[in-house]
């Protein structure tokens, strides 16, 4: 991303952490999981697909960050909120 705007990742690191007070991988990981949720609405997707389609190829870890940013893992969110 960084390259893409022509400045360095820790310039760009900086700026986003001025600007917003979180880190680029606070802010993608909030992306990814506001994604992660929307498709978890879709049951024919298991979790693994939509694991992979905001940005993981290991579901564990999708799963773990999902757990510690919203309280409660992808399926248990599904089963919520589904």
């Amino acid at each position: 991303m960084a390259d893409h705007c022509f400045i360095s990742q820790w310039h760009l690191s900086k700026l986003l952490n001025r600007h917003s007070g979180q880190t680029f991988y606070d802010l993608l990981n909030a992306e990814r999981m506001r994604r992660a949720k929307e498709l978890l609405e879709e049951p024919a997707l298991r979790i693994s697909e939509i694991a992979e389609q905001v940005g993981y190829a290991d579901t564990a870890h999708f799963s773990r960050v999902f757990k510690k940013l919203e309280g409660v893992a992808p399926g248990e969110w599904r089963n919520l909120h589904g």
